[in-house]
């Protein structure tokens, strides 16, 4: 403990894992999640089985961006330091309706180091997919389009 308020919102990168150490306040949901009306366990204590299955509207990233204003907008007595998860992009790739569609008539080029794996890891058997995959392709922009408009 070196004083701070610790808090974490969205998506947490390990899992099914319940607990969140190290975070006074989470406002977060288990696994992958769903892009939308996803279920958040909003806690002070991620043991209290009470505080599981909180309900939410809309996309899941503006509901944990929302949830880190309002926590911004209460008063903290000591200094804090707040991680924020978003899930865009996470497969199955499913941008805002808002930027539904949003590539499909842009022209998708594939980078000039495309087939160049990294030098760890199981890559031969999870190849990159097909760059004329469009629809794929295009969903990961329109979903990523979802995070850069949230985060500005």
């Amino acid at each position: 403990d070196a004083g701070y308020a610790t808090a974490y919102f969205g998506k947490w990168h390990h899992g099914i894992q319940k607990e969140r150490p190290g975070f006074d306040y989470v406002a977060t949901y288990r696994g992958q999640g769903d892009y939308f009306d996803t279920k958040f366990v909003i806690s002070e204590s991620m043991f209290d089985p009470a505080t599981f299955d909180t309900a939410t509207k809309g996309y899941v990233d503006d509901r944990s961006i929302d949830f880190l204003i309002d926590y911004l907008e209460n008063p903290q007595d000591k200094p804090f330091a707040i991680v924020l998860g978003l899930k865009g992009v996470h497969e199955p790739f499913e941008p805002k309706p808002e930027h539904d569609g949003s590539y499909s008539d842009r022209e998708l080029d594939t980078a000039a180091n495309w087939m160049a794996l990294p030098p760890w890891g199981d890559f031969p058997a999870k190849m990159p997919k097909d760059p004329l995959q469009r629809s794929f392709w295009t969903s990961i922009l329109e979903t990523a389009r979802g995070v850069d408009t949230s985060v500005g």
